[in-house]
């Protein structure tokens, strides 16, 4: 933009995208499960998925990790949730995303490790990520808000794993969430591996104190009701 717009560094102000942790905490699922189709045993590892299922979200990666994680690890009481988008409603490109997921699934000897089910509200959002072990964020797409999800689910105590592309690459310290290489396999299975068969490490507190120093709903709304209210013309 500054080939275009000379000095625009001087009228660009950077606000960072908040987390709502009134919100975003940890509980117990409830409504959540009512639009898991299918059965999540008492033992089972859920992975969370939170994406639309196209192949720059990384969804090819998830299913081969699961494969891997089943074959290679024996971990065979694991569950992918993968959700049916939003604008499944209104359009039919979408069909062949999930023809090719379930097709892919079938060669991969993973499809009654997949969980599909329907898009989860954004109220919901913190019982979804308090009922998974693991949130993936693994694609090669540059997110519009950098890391959300991984911040949302780390506010509700569950791990990230991402992949170091576009702001995921520095929006979180190395000490908080693993990061990987974008389609390194083998890095992110012994990564995941770990993470599925070891307790739950995260420092929560810590974490959320983290989140409300750096990316605090409050002060990202002050911020942008201090920039309008004294933008000159």
């Amino acid at each position: 933009v500054g080939n275009y717009l000379p000095e625009i560094e001087k009228r660009v102000k950077l606000i960072e995208n908040g987390i709502n942790l009134n919100l975003f905490k940890e509980v117990k699922p409830k409504k959540v499960l009512k639009l898991i189709d299918g059965k999540i045993n008492k033992n089972d590892k859920v992975i969370l998925y939170p994406h639309r299922p196209d192949a720059s979200k990384g969804i090819y990666q998830s299913l081969k990790l699961l494969h891997k994680l089943k074959v290679k690890k024996n971990l065979v009481n694991i569950k992918l949730l993968i959700p049916h988008y939003i604008d499944e409603e209104v359009t039919k490109d979408l069909e062949n995303h999930y023809k090719n997921i379930i097709r892919e699934s079938e060669e991969l000897g993973i499809k009654e490790n997949i969980i599909f089910h329907e898009w989860v509200p954004y109220e919901l959002m913190p019982e979804y990520y308090s009922l998974g072990d693991l949130t993936l964020s693994i694609g090669n797409f540059i997110e519009a808000f950098g890391s959300n999800v991984g911040l949302e689910s780390l506010a509700c105590g569950t791990p990230v794993i991402m992949s170091l592309v576009g702001a995921q690459r520095y929006t979180l310290p190395e000490g908080i969430v693993p990061k990987v290489p974008y389609d390194d396999e083998d890095e992110i299975v012994e990564i995941v591996y770990k993470i599925l068969t070891k307790k739950n490490n995260l420092k929560y507190i810590k974490i959320r104190e983290f989140i409300e120093s750096k990316f605090s709903h409050d002060k990202m709304l002050k911020k942008y009701e201090e920039v309008i209210i004294n933008a000159k013309i």
